[in-house]
């Protein structure tokens, strides 16, 4: 067994990492979200939050880099979940508490970070659903967890059933905290909101407008309302034919809104009431899922980007993200379709 540091510190938070992220692909851990990875943003979650000591849950043998100031904890039993990263982190430190969270839960809220229980667990509810994954553990569970274990029984809220639980309530304003990206999908209908919104991204001269106009009329042939959200650092100016925002409309799109602000998603959707899809012409660099245009001799925008749902491109990239042309505008619409779920007939 790996030896660590046995000194007892009363706030200490794991941060459970030990999966194989076979769904995502990649390392959830690893993955970029705003400039840091998920493994970053949990440690500087905690960081803020107080704690004395900052535990992550690992796989054994993995080598997943980690601040100096962070303690690995390798499953004792691998490939058991949760669960067993809880029970190898009370095995292996002297930890009276633990506070937890997933690796791939990247709207966590110190607003939401639950006190230390009376019992033996506090956990949130959400619509009556236990949050297993984001609550505070006492050291008392462990024996019920061994015993689980020894049965091969890994269900995080079999152990809650099991052991005396503090249950809270969450408000709707929590539901973010409790998101957690095990897929790309997942990643990117978080990201997107509701309804739907993404970036049709591009350097200038790209052709993001005459994209849209192919794009706009293949989504609604599938019957779905879509706005158009028209980026600009100038102010609006009075409408005319060959003006972008004429064309968009032209194209069939059912609201056009001229935005020359800061990114609001919430204030754009305000504006933009009985839409089932918001497409942004612009807003590249906000944390929203976009379809990323080239054109020959143009920069490559970012082409690792995990928030890029397709590049758009009449030249082969070098790449991992898929890949369309600009005449398969029909096959994006199809691909929007399925992602976000905006129709009954959608073929996964």
């Amino acid at each position: 067994m790996n030896s660590y540091n046995r000194t007892a510190h009363h706030r200490c938070a794991l941060i459970l990492a030990g999966g194989h992220s076979q769904r995502m692909g990649v390392d959830k851990a690893r993955l970029s979200f705003q400039g840091t990875s998920l493994l970053e943003r949990a440690v500087a979650f905690w960081r803020c939050c107080d704690m004395e000591q900052i535990y992550v849950s690992l796989a054994p043998g993995s080598d997943l880099p980690l601040p100096s100031d962070v303690t690995p904890i390798y499953d004792v039993i691998p490939d058991r979940g949760p669960l067993g990263g809880l029970y190898s982190a009370f095995r292996t430190t002297d930890a009276p508490l633990l506070w937890i969270s997933g690796v791939d839960m990247p709207f966590l809220s110190k607003d939401a970070v639950l006190p230390e229980p009376q019992r033996d667990a506090v956990v949130y509810r959400m619509d009556g659903n236990p949050q297993p994954l984001f609550g505070v553990y006492r050291r008392s569970i462990l024996p019920q967890v061994e015993h689980m274990l020894q049965q091969g029984d890994c269900r995080m809220t079999g152990l809650l059933q099991q052991v005396d639980t503090e249950w809270v309530d969450a408000p709707n304003s929590f539901a973010p905290v409790f998101l957690n990206w095990n897929a790309p999908e997942d990643m990117l209908r978080s990201l997107a909101g509701s309804p739907p919104m993404i970036s049709v991204a591009g350097w200038s001269g790209t052709g993001k407008t005459t994209f849209l106009e192919q794009l706009i009329p293949a989504l609604k042939q599938r019957g779905l309302r879509v706005a158009v959200v028209k980026h600009s650092h100038h102010p609006a100016q009075p409408e005319r034919p060959d003006k972008d925002t004429a064309r968009l409309r032209r194209s069939g799109a059912d609201a056009v809104l001229f935005w020359n602000g800061l990114f609001q998603p919430k204030a754009i959707r305000t504006q933009l009431p009985d839409t089932d899809l918001i497409l942004v012409e612009g807003f590249k660099s906000e944390p929203i899922p976009k379809l990323a245009l080239h054109r020959m001799g143009t920069p490559v925008y970012s082409p690792e980007d995990t928030t890029v749902i397709a590049h758009i491109t009449d030249k082969p990239l070098v790449t991992s993200r898929p890949q369309l042309g600009w005449n398969q505008s029909d096959l994006c619409a199809e691909q929007l379709c399925c992602l976000f779920q905006l129709k009954k007939q959608c073929k996964a």
